[in-house]
């Protein structure tokens, strides 16, 4: 049997305000990504991307902090469960303007076989028992302290999320979006774990959870595999590497563990999902005043998030392409955009009529008040004709007119404000 080495990120996404974060960073002794590094290792790390994915990933001032458990009060996570020991020595945030992400880095010593493996990765991401019956595993602390996860975030960025139900729990549920790396250290003449059924979170020993042929067919075909070594797929959330290398110079090893560049591709196509479905949700429930706002941070975000070119490397693109893809995000994006269109029409035919309605207004008005005088001097009326009845009349039709006009607007705008519009 293959024996393979562990090492897993979970991704959380944080919808907290900036003066939250601020509090968040100055709990712990968080160090900003360069702080520690030379201009040239500075200008290394910025190397692989391009100019856009250098300013959003490797700012040179803030946007990227890392935290060292060994260096805080509760030191390494360890969580141990079915004769498995996995290690949470890590903490890394990424505060774009819209959402801060947290990644939470995990290892392993010892080497697993491929069910092993499977549970390993249904366990170390768990966040929200399944249902209110359901637990999920506990996590030690150096003092011997026991708590899930989630209690352990918490206190670590001292955010109550049990209260600010801003950290995304609506959009992945009860597992975080993960990515795992499974790295061979003893090689076997049996087949290597199937990282389609690995991506696909499924309890590999209990024969209920197994896949359906045309299923796992589908997967097969959709895996990233450019290379003979190694392979990866991204299915529902999930990301897993399974590293064939022989030896310990693997190419994962470097731009997925010691950099993270890969992880940082997965990060931000899980950032443009998390956006859209803001988007088409705030779409819905918005006003009209909310809309106009709306449709401003659009634009903003197509133009900063919209990334054709990520990288400076090819195959680093081809790879980010692919998560793109698998993550159907050209067909979540034309369907959001199809909606924002459909409502920026209303909107604008709304505008429109609201501006012709003040225009006719405007113009009745006008032709209106003219003074009394010229219209008397138009019919030649002398200053007898010009008596009281004659101003009555003229007051008495310019009500009216005022009432057949307002009356309108003002039901218009009485019900736009019942609708929430």
């Amino acid at each position: 049997m293959a024996l393979y080495q562990w090492h897993g990120w979970g991704i959380l996404p944080l919808f907290i305000t900036k003066s939250v974060l601020k509090k968040a960073l100055k709990l712990q002794p968080w160090q900003q990504w360069s702080m520690s590094l030379s201009e040239q290792d500075i200008k290394d790390r910025r190397r692989f991307f391009s100019r856009l994915g250098a300013q959003l990933f490797c700012p040179l001032s803030g946007g990227r902090y890392e935290l060292n458990l060994a260096n805080t009060p509760v030191g390494p996570l360890t969580l141990n469960a079915n004769e498995m020991t996995i290690k949470l020595d890590a903490l890394t945030i990424i505060a774009f303007e819209e959402i801060t992400l947290l990644y939470i880095h995990m290892h392993s010593n010892d080497e697993y076989g491929a069910e092993q493996l499977a549970a390993i990765n249904r366990m170390a991401f768990a966040w929200e028992p399944r249902m209110l019956n359901h637990s999920v595993s506990d996590w030690t602390d150096q003092h011997g302290l026991s708590k899930s996860l989630k209690q352990h975030i918490s206190e670590l960025l001292g955010i109550n999320f049990d209260v600010e139900r801003g950290y995304g729990d609506d959009v992945f549920g009860h597992e975080l979006a993960n990515c795992s790396w499974l790295k061979q250290i003893k090689a076997s003449s049996h087949q290597p774990p199937c990282v389609s059924e690995l991506s696909a979170g499924i309890d590999i020993s209990n024969p209920r959870y197994q896949l359906a042929d045309i299923e796992l067919q589908r997967l097969k075909q959709q895996q990233f595999s450019y290379w003979n070594d190694w392979r990866c797929q991204l299915n529902l959330g999930r990301l897993v590497f399974v590293d064939d290398t022989p030896t310990d110079s693997s190419p994962l090893a470097f731009n997925l563990k010691q950099s993270q560049y890969y992880l940082d591709l997965f990060a931000l196509v899980l950032l443009q999902k998390l956006m859209l479905g803001y988007f088409k949700e705030q779409l819905v429930l918005a006003n009209a005043k909310q809309r106009v706002k709306l449709f401003k941070k659009i634009e903003l975000f197509r133009r900063k998030y919209k990334v054709s070119l990520i990288s400076t490397y090819p195959f680093a693109n081809k790879l980010y392409n692919y998560f793109c893809q698998q993550s159907d995000l050209d067909s979540l994006e034309e369907k959001i955009f199809t909606e924002l269109e459909y409502s920026h029409s209303l909107w604008r035919e709304a505008q429109d009529a609201t501006a012709n309605s003040v225009m006719l207004f405007i113009s009745l008005i006008a032709s209106i008040l003219l003074p009394a005088s010229s219209v008397a001097a138009i019919f030649a009326l002398s200053d007898a004709q010009m008596n009281e009845k004659f101003w009555g009349i003229s007051a008495l039709f310019t009500v009216i007119t005022l009432m057949v006009i307002i009356v309108p607007l003002i039901k218009r705008k009485l019900m736009s404000v019942k609708d929430g519009i």
